[in-house]
This record gives C-alpha cells, structure tokens and sequence, in this order.
C-alpha cells in the first residue's frame, strides 16, 4: 500500500526513484498486490483513518487475511529522498519473515516431488497474529 500527497515532494521522488526501478517492480510483481492512492482520494481518506498514517509517503504491508499492518514506512527519507537501497532491503527482510503464499507452495511442492508426496494447501490461520 501506498499513499502520497501531491503536495509532498518526497511522493514525487519515491514514484520516481523507488517504484520504477526494476529491481522493485519485480520484487512487488512477485511478492505483492500494488495499491496506490492520494491521500484526498475518498479510498485515501479510509486507509488513512483506519491506519492512523500521520506522514507521507506512507507505505505498508496489510495482511490480505486480516487486515493487519505487518510493515510500515512512514514520512521523509530524508534531505536527499528516497534511500532505494534501505526501503528494498527492508522489503526483502520481511519477505524472509513472512514468505508469500506463492513462495511456500513452490518449496512445499518441489520438497513433495522430491519425495513422491502430495502437498495439501491449508487455508491461513486468521488467528495468527506473528
């Protein structure tokens, strides 16, 4: 998720600098649902509310499942913008910390084969807050 204010310079670098890098395109492709939106847009206004985001650019990682805030970024960078190194970096941390459903059936699956196994799918436990 992400949300930006026009009037907020460092929204105008992260698209530029951080978003359209390849290595982040591919990254949020393989691992994440993209939502962007202003934060005067009434979507915006909702995320904001129920978020309590306080700066912008803001970006999170929501759990589809429960609506929990896993990751968040919040405000300036700093004097010269959005630092691509740091903001991918912590992307990959997380994703070390919680896998994508994708990436989990794909180890499952390939450990299975190995072993002549059939993988069973079982749906998120909605009461697991880690």
């Amino acid at each position: 998720m992400n949300i930006q204010d026009e009037s907020e310079f460092n929204c105008h670098l992260l698209n530029r600098d951080f978003w359209k890098t390849s290595e982040v395109q591919d990254l949020v492709q393989s691992s994440f649902i993209f939502w962007q939106q202003l934060c005067i847009s009434s979507q915006g206004k909702v995320f904001i509310e129920r978020y309590k985001v306080q700066s912008f650019p803001y970006i999170a990682i929501i759990d589809p499942s429960t609506g929990a805030k896993r990751w968040h970024k919040e405000g300036r960078e700093g004097k010269g913008g959005v630092d691509v190194t740091s903001l991918s970096s912590r992307l990959q941390d997380f994703l070390g910390d919680y896998p994508s459903p994708s990436d989990l059936r794909s180890s499952l699956s390939k450990g299975a084969s190995a072993a002549n196994q059939q993988v069973v799918s079982l749906p998120p436990n909605p009461t697991n807050t880690h």
